[in-house]
């Protein structure tokens, strides 16, 4: 058994769309999905009825004579909830493109390396892999790699 899981093949938007109308053809697709939906919509009915409760118990109301203090009471809740689903759908747009993970030789490297060249704990380098690039051997134009790291690139490429 390998050390790394098989990681399945990235679908395209258009892709998981065209599989998933393939996948409500049948019934019980159908019933997952109305279930999941229901499921959902539940959650967000509790989760406001909640949210309801909790600020009429500890915010009390507010008797507003002026008009504008009443509209902001009622327009503050509309623009927080459009601020959430509009980031939302923003960063579910960002993650279908798979740029928002960094790559997986990024992941085993370590961010900092692989982003900066330098990590971001100095005093527990071990090795000259995390030695700044102006403080390293002159003969090196950035980090040293260990063996080890080589050899998890090495066997990742092989498992694709």
């Amino acid at each position: 058994m390998s050390a790394f899981p098989q990681q399945r093949k990235k679908l395209f938007l258009a892709q998981r769309f065209s599989r998933l109308v393939v996948r409500l053809r049948d019934p019980e697709w159908q019933r997952y999905g109305k279930v999941l939906f229901l499921g959902k919509a539940l959650g967000v009915g509790v989760v406001l009825l909640v949210v309801t409760v909790v600020s009429a118990l500890f915010c009390g109301r507010v008797y507003a004579a002026d008009a504008e203090v009443k509209a902001a009471d009622i327009v503050n809740p509309i623009n927080t909830t459009a601020t959430f689903v509009v980031a939302y759908g923003v960063m579910r747009l960002v993650n279908a493109t798979g740029t928002l993970r960094v790559s997986r030789e990024g992941e085993l490297y370590g961010l900092d390396l692989h982003e900066h060249g330098i990590s971001a704990y100095p005093e527990y380098v071990i090795s000259s892999a995390g030695t700044p690039v102006g403080l390293a051997d002159e003969s090196e134009s950035r980090p040293a790699r260990s063996v080890k790291f080589e050899a998890l690139i090495l066997r990742e490429k092989q498992n694709y």
